[in-house]
Order: structure tokens, then sequence, then C-alpha cells
């Protein structure tokens, strides 16, 4: 088991001290998403201050599992940033509010579309004790907006902004 590499994407642990722990994940069905956040739950409950989830939902997609998204995310997550995830042809906006419309008013929600922006900010607001998770694009490499393709890679982006700080 030693010899055995995590797959890039698959829930993957990234620490630096005196951070966060991060987990990026490629969750992006209700069912993966739902096992992704019941297991770290479990998993990081004792020792967490605080649970931050990142998510979107792509566009062109299944719109009736964004609701459903929202309620899992908001189950498990302390305070939740809502972002782009291959929107692709649909606006951004709509796909999160159609997200909101899962989530209780109780539950912190920001709204972030550039999802660079939405990891920084998480890096912002997170403490030492929690756990931040970053789900939907694990180690893919791009963003899609339907019209133009972005290059973005949530993993490589985030040892980035830890290596700058």
């Amino acid at each position: 088991f030693e010899k055995i590499k995590p797959i890039l994407g698959r829930n993957n642990l990234i620490h630096k001290k005196g951070f966060a722990k991060f987990i990026i994940d490629y969750a992006h069905t209700e069912k993966s998403f739902e096992k992704l956040l019941t297991d770290i739950h479990k998993s990081y409950s004792e020792d967490t201050n605080r649970f931050i989830v990142i998510f979107g939902c792509g566009g062109d997609r299944d719109k009736a599992k964004r609701i459903k998204m929202g309620r899992i995310a908001s189950q498990f997550s302390d305070e939740i940033i809502l972002t782009d995830d291959n929107p692709r042809n649909e606006k951004s906006l709509n796909i999160i509010n159609a997200i909101m419309e899962g989530i209780p008013n109780s539950i912190k929600v920001h709204k972030i579309l550039n999802r660079k922006n939405a990891i920084k900010k998480a890096l912002k607001i997170s403490s030492i004790d929690d756990i931040v998770v970053i789900a939907g694009k694990g180690n893919e490499e791009t963003i899609d907006y339907g019209y133009k393709t972005i290059e973005h890679n949530d993993i490589k982006y985030l040892k980035y902004l830890l290596n700058e700080s």
C-alpha cells in the first residue's frame, strides 16, 4: 500500500503548515458529491473548526441536480462558495442561482463566478483548523465557457497560491 500513488483529482489532500487543509476531488454528481462530503465529515469532524465547500454545476446538463447539489452541500458545510464548473453555453449566474434554491438561508454563501477568485477567497477566509473542499473539477486542465475554453487546474492553482503565501 505504501507504493500506491493517489489518483490526481480524487480526494487529494493538500496542506501547508499554517493553512487550512484542502481536499480536491472530481465529485460532480449528486452521489459522488454526497459520498465525498460524508467521508470527509466523518474523517475530520473531531478536529475541524469549519467545513468550507467550493463547487458549481456544469451548464447544458442535468438542471434538476443543481438544487440537490445545493442541499447536499448545505448538509455538510458551514460556508459555501459557488463558482463556475464548465458553464458552457449557460450564464454562470443562472446556474449558481439554481443551486442556491437548495441552500437554506442559514448557510453563508459566496457567489464568485471566477473559479480562481473562488479559490483565493477560500484561502483568505479559511483558518488553520478548517477543511476546504474544492469539488467538481479535480485535475481537469480547462473550464469550458462554450464560446471559449480557459486553462485552469484546481490542484496546480491552489499549490501556486500556497507557495505565494
